[in-house]
């Protein structure tokens, strides 16, 4: 008899631990979807999306206590899965008949046009944020990163033109250019330069976001930025990129649909990203931080992700059969 009320007072005991963990978890998700002005249609979402909080809550302390010099944090994307984000936020098509059907040929196949030479010297350090050549912390809406990578390369393009940081419209972009497919991505970082190529870019007061793609309102009178053409960065070389950086931000590509990215707060991103390219984003720079050599880069999820919008990856060319960490090195281009 006293070892069955022993048992029970174990469990007891047991089951009242449990609900303080479960009191403790709860109270962080009720404070966290009101910073977040998170409101789920039911109850059972909202117990759907309690446990996708509580699972990358544990992957995100498991990871920081590796100490690998980089902190994850709860976000806005803390009630996300994995196979959630990655479609939320999926911004290049990178399906090759699309690519093969959308490629700038003119460019393509002019062979000064579409590399820079790997062999070149690039400086020490450069910072086109310190140097006032980048805008704000921008917010996509759908899959139209490309969009904001392309404006964030020809703001930086038109600062160092005419010495005059101009906010441009990812919108004008994301309605016009049709060799890209809007909210679903684009086949790579380019075509969006290609069009401004021709076409040139409004500002963003002269052709406002709105929420998604919508129709072609271009208006060639109240073009603000205009390219000749585009480079791409030789792909797989850390010099090229730093050289190509040197000269203007870069629009590159990277894989982010993975923990590190999706919930990465502070530090050089090293590992922990593949080479499957589904993001596009702007190197605006690159630098030591701690002692560890890294690209700077501006980021679309506006300012609360991440470090005020941008994250540092590792410059190291080996990772994933050298197409860089997070594949950064695998696809960049930037206006001429």
């Amino acid at each position: 008899m006293r070892s069955i009320l022993f048992a029970v007072a174990l469990i007891c005991i047991f089951s009242s631990a449990t609900a303080k963990l479960d009191l403790k978890y709860s109270d962080l998700f009720n404070a966290w979807k009101l910073q977040n002005g998170r409101a789920y249609e039911n109850a059972l979402e909202e117990a759907s999306k309690y446990e996708t909080f509580f699972d990358n809550y544990v992957k995100i302390l498991t990871y920081n206590a590796e100490n690998n010099g980089v902190t994850l944090a709860l976000n806005e994307f803390a009630d996300m899965n994995e196979d959630e984000f990655a479609g939320y936020f999926r911004g290049l098509n990178l399906d090759p008949l699309l690519g093969a059907a959308h490629a700038d040929e003119s460019v393509e196949d002019d062979a000064d046009d579409v590399n820079l030479g790997a062999g070149l010297e690039a400086a020490t350090s450069i910072d086109w944020v310190a140097k006032g050549a980048v805008t704000k912390i921008k917010n996509q809406e759908c899959g139209d990163c490309w969009a904001f990578a392309t404006t964030a390369a020809l703001e930086g393009y038109g600062f160092i033109k005419n010495k005059k940081l101009v906010d441009l419209s990812e919108q004008h972009i994301l309605d016009c250019a049709t060799t890209c497919s809007g909210c679903n991505g684009c086949a790579n970082t380019w075509n969006g330069l290609a069009y401004a190529a021709k076409n040139g870019i409004q500002t963003q007061s002269s052709y406002p976001m709105k929420s998604g793609q919508g129709r072609c309102a271009y208006n060639k009178a109240k073009v603000a930025v205009k390219n000749s053409s585009y480079k791409k960065v030789q792909a797989n070389s850390v010099t090229a990129l730093k050289n190509a950086i040197a000269k203007n931000p870069v629009a590159v590509a990277v894989q982010a649909d993975q923990n590190v990215f999706q919930f990465y707060s502070s530090g050089v991103i090293k590992s922990g990203c593949g080479a499957g390219l589904n993001h596009a984003v702007t190197a605006v720079g690159y630098m030591k931080i701690s002692g560890v050599e890294a690209f700077k880069v501006k980021n679309s999820w506006g300012a609360n992700w991440g470090q005020n919008g941008y994250v540092y990856i590792s410059t190291n060319g080996s990772p994933n059969g050298g197409a860089g960490v997070c594949g950064i090195l695998s696809m960049g281009a930037y206006p001429v």
